[in-house]
Parts: structure tokens; sequence; C-alpha cells
């Protein structure tokens, strides 16, 4: 089976190279751009992505609009800032070639910040959202941020043996920018939907999931 790669992006010119190189496996990979201004798009390009441009309106959105331009049934998400590693790479050959797979899996990912692996305090495993699926088995609700997900089937979601990493922060500087935008998109989401309450996500030891967000 062929394979579709679709990466997220918007001024990322120093990820996406790391992050195209590591799917350099697939049979097409889409970068959905949001109009940088840097050379994103000038990058993916060089090697051999399909740019398209969608004008930011929520992670949501534009995660649905990603998926809708890949080509194959198989889709695999990856952010610019994460990268596949061959263990995951060979464990995604086999299952979309395996008449009897899942449709919709789940990808541990280790998080790595200043040059170390982030082991504890809920940054691993660190399930996100399914980042393999059959492309009519996900989809996502139209938010700002923190998007929301249908698995589309009666099986349930599988889940990976190997990993991929995310090399979210360069520094503390960009974690102080991300925290900022992303509170911000979150406080929108809130007053989109009519609520003035704290943001309902669970905490890191509720749910696996890292504080400030890895997403």
């Amino acid at each position: 089976m062929k394979l579709s790669v679709y990466i997220i992006a918007y001024n990322e010119s120093e990820k996406i190279r790391d992050a195209l190189k590591s799917v350099s496996f697939a049979d097409e990979v889409v970068v959905a751009d949001s109009f940088s201004t840097d050379d994103t798009a000038r990058i993916a390009e060089e090697h051999g992505a399909r740019v398209v441009q969608i004008p930011f309106e929520g992670f949501g959105k534009l995660r649905n609009d990603a998926i809708a331009a890949c080509s194959h049934d198989w889709i695999f998400s990856l952010d610019s800032d994460e990268r596949c590693t061959e263990a995951a790479q060979n464990e995604i050959s086999g299952i979309i070639n395996d008449e009897n797979s899942l449709d919709a899996y789940y990808i541990p990912r280790r998080n790595y910040f200043m040059g170390r692996w982030i082991r504890h305090a809920g940054f691993y495993p660190d399930y996100r959202q399914p980042q393999l699926f059959r492309k009519s088995a996900l989809k996502f609700k139209p938010d700002a941020v923190h998007e929301r997900y249908e698995v589309i089937s009666e099986k349930p979601c599988g889940y990976f043996k190997a990993h991929i990493s995310q090399i979210p922060f360069k520094n503390l500087e960009e974690l102080l920018h991300k925290g900022n935008r992303y509170s911000t998109l979150g406080a929108e989401k809130l007053q989109t939907a009519g609520k003035h309450q704290e943001c309902s996500r669970p905490w890191p030891m509720d749910s696996g999931q890292p504080f400030p967000c890895m997403c």
C-alpha cells in the first residue's frame, strides 16, 4: 500500500528539513504551509514535497484540510518538530501492508529539550492523537488549538511499539513564545464555545500529557 505523509508548518525553516528527511521513504509528502514568510516552502519543495497553502483558521481545520490534500489511503501525520525513527518507519511499513491492520494508531513520542530526552513527568510516552490512520478513519473538530478528533471506525485504535522523536523547543525563548501562542489560542477556543472557565484538558498525571503542552 502507498503512504502519504502530511506535515503542518509555519515559519519552520530551521526544523522542516530534518522532518522531511525522516519521511523520505513515503510515496508522497504534503507540507500544509500557512503562508510562511521564511524559507519553509522553498525547503519543502527542494526535498520533493508538495506544498499546499492553507490559511490558518485553527489547528483542527488545518489538519482536516491537510488530510484532504493527501492522495493515498494510509496517512502518517508528522509535525515539523517531529522526526520519524527507523524503527517507526519499519512498523509503519508492516502495518500498511497487512490486510488485518486496524484503522488508526497512536505512536509514542520521545520529547527532547536542550538535547536531553525527558523521560518522566508525563513527557513519555506522550500519546497525542492517532498519527497513522486510514484517510477515512480520522476527522478533527474545528478547534483553534488542542484539537479534538473523532476516530471513525468500529475497530479499536492500535498502539505502536516504536517511538518517534519530538524536539519542540530549541531554547527557553521558544518555549515561552509557544506557550504564549497556545494560551491565546486556547482562550479564543473557550470564548468561541461560550465558556468562561479553565481549560478542561486533564493534568499530566491523569492523562499522560505533559505540561506545558508539547503539541
